[in-house]
């Protein structure tokens, strides 16, 4: 006969706490050899908190900060279930730099508290960190990408059944138009009626705001995500934020001059954070696709590698090189390159021009020339039945830069080097996928702003610390594996 041994819910539980505990010291090992964890907490966080709490502490800002960090690195989704392991746990909690067991409301009014705090340590930890990608990574770093995300809240709202009832109250809407308006019922989408009726914000939260965001409906604590071409965090925003800058410290010349929504407001708010100039490219998606936006990135001597959206094309309506205009020999198509009508083929991108002066220009040159040497004498040849330039080197046009700043960029779309560069914008997808799924913000219980933005910023800063240890430990290869250090 077959022995069988049933398991209980105590053995799942205690098996799974000294899976916790034996591998823990990885974590540490790595954390201590490699880090100076007091040296990157800013002074200033230092005198917030011990200001605030007084003479009297139990524990210090390095072990409170390290026990949210080593909750990430574990990847623990609840704060309940990292102190149950905890109390059963003295050498973990001692690690750890914990006197006793924290109780969950010391934890949540920590996090509420000293939300700014982790926004300046996370800025720190950014100044600390990005000499070390320059010199190990050299060009890949000097790629700036923005991108908007949001936090979905633990709120009544995103429960599925609330959109179904709402959707069910649509679907008898619609039942009593067919009886009295046919016509009127044959146009109705109930699906669409019934987001309609959504409450723009929620009842426990008027941060948390409807939005179609991550590829479906729902209410969001939005974020703008700033990080490198390695997908390290260099900043962290949120709309309020941005607002209350922009109307009260943003200069006045630059609010006025500039009409964007959010691109240009988050790089002015990075600047008071960070250097700017230390990034060479702007990498974003085609929301970023206005005029306002190329003009403020080409005046931050940034290189913009952002693709033509439609909807901007009134934007800028260009009255010289069209298809139609038979004063000129080019055109621009609807991707922003510089097209030879007599031969239906684009012009060659020959760069900018920058003379004293002079507005700077984009130099454009015929496409059928050819280059041959003869005796080490370099000699054009021009491949063309009907030049329209007698000139030696071939027909050039040069355009001012303000002429039209969306198509007028660094590189031209359709060229090598432009699709080369925009393939390291999904990384910053993939860093913000990172720490929503991998530290677990989606599976929180939290509904609180100031909440809610510090598990953002300790999921970032916990994310910047691993890279940092991953530089350290020459481990460049897999510089976002944060779950190998946990392991």
């Amino acid at each position: 006969m077959l022995n069988f041994n049933q398991l209980s819910l105590f053995d799942i539980n205690s098996h799974f706490r000294e899976y916790i505990i034996e591998n823990n010291s990885s974590f540490f090992d790595y954390f201590h050899d490699l880090i100076n964890f007091s040296n990157l907490i800013p002074y200033e966080f230092y005198r917030k908190y011990y200001k605030h709490l007084g003479a009297k502490r139990t524990y210090s800002l390095e072990s409170m900060l390290l026990l949210l960090i080593y909750k990430n690195f574990l990847g623990i989704a609840n704060m309940n279930t990292l102190l149950n392991i905890l109390a059963d746990s003295d050498d973990l909690r001692f690690a750890l730099g914990l006197p006793k067991l924290p109780n969950k409301s010391t934890v949540s009014k920590f996090k509420n508290t000293f939300v700014n705090e982790l926004d300046l340590f996370l800025a720190n930890l950014v100044e600390k960190i990005n000499p070390l990608l320059e010199d190990y990574f050299g060009e890949l770093h000097k790629n700036l990408i923005v991108d908007t995300t949001g936090i979905e809240a633990y709120v009544t709202e995103n429960n599925p059944k609330f959109l179904q009832t709402e959707v069910r109250k649509a679907k008898s809407y619609k039942k009593q138009l067919e009886s009295t308006d046919p016509q009127k019922a044959k146009g109705f989408d109930h699906y669409k009626f019934a987001f309609g009726n959504m409450p723009k914000k929620a009842s426990a939260n008027q941060d948390i705001k409807f939005a179609y965001l991550n590829g479906h409906f729902g209410y969001y604590l939005k974020a703008v995500i700033i990080t490198d071409g390695n997908g390290i965090i260099q900043d962290i925003q949120f709309p309020d934020d941005i607002k209350e800058f922009s109307n009260d410290k943003m200069p006045k010349e630059i609010k006025d001059e500039f009409d964007a929504v959010s691109l240009i407001p988050s790089l002015e708010l990075f600047k008071t954070k960070h250097d700017l100039s230390q990034f060479s490219n702007f990498l974003g998606d085609s929301g970023f696709d206005a005029v306002d936006n190329y003009k403020y990135l080409y005046q931050n001597d940034l290189r913009p590698f952002i693709p033509i959206n439609k909807r901007g094309a009134k934007s800028h309506k260009s009255t010289l090189f069209t298809k139609d205009n038979d004063q000129t020999n080019f055109y621009y198509d609807e991707q922003g390159n510089l097209i030879c009508k007599q031969e239906s083929i684009n012009m060659k991108h020959n760069g900018p021009l920058r003379e004293k002066g002079r507005a700077d220009r984009i130099s454009f040159k015929c496409p059928k020339v050819k280059i041959k040497t003869v005796d080490g004498i370099k000699t054009p040849i021009i491949n063309c039945k009907s030049p329209c330039s007698d000139a030696k080197w071939g027909r050039k046009v040069n355009i001012p830069v303000d002429y039209n700043y969306r198509f007028n960029t660094s590189f031209p779309r359709a060229s090598e080097k432009w699709q080369n560069e925009f393939k390291t914008r999904p990384v910053c997808e993939r860093s913000i996928n990172q720490f929503k799924q991998c530290l677990n913000l989606n599976s929180s219980f939290v509904r609180n702003t100031n909440s809610l933005k510090a598990d953002v910023f300790l999921a970032a800063i916990t994310q910047v610390i691993s890279a940092l240890i991953l530089i350290k430990s020459n481990e460049l290869e897999h510089i976002l594996s944060i779950k190998s250090l946990a392991s």
